[in-house]
Order: C-alpha cells, then structure tokens, then sequence
C-alpha cells in the first residue's frame, strides 16, 4: 500500500519539477 503512494508521490514531485523548469 506503501508503494502506490510513494509512485504517486514521485510522479508529483516529477511533475512539479518540469512544470517548474519550463
């Protein structure tokens, strides 16, 4: 159950980080 979450964490902070460079 951990391991979903930690998934969907990191393609959030991902996320944020292409967002933010663009």
């Amino acid at each position: 159950m951990a391991s979903c979450c930690s998934v969907l964490l990191t393609i959030v902070f991902i996320f944020t980080i292409i967002a933010s460079d663009t």
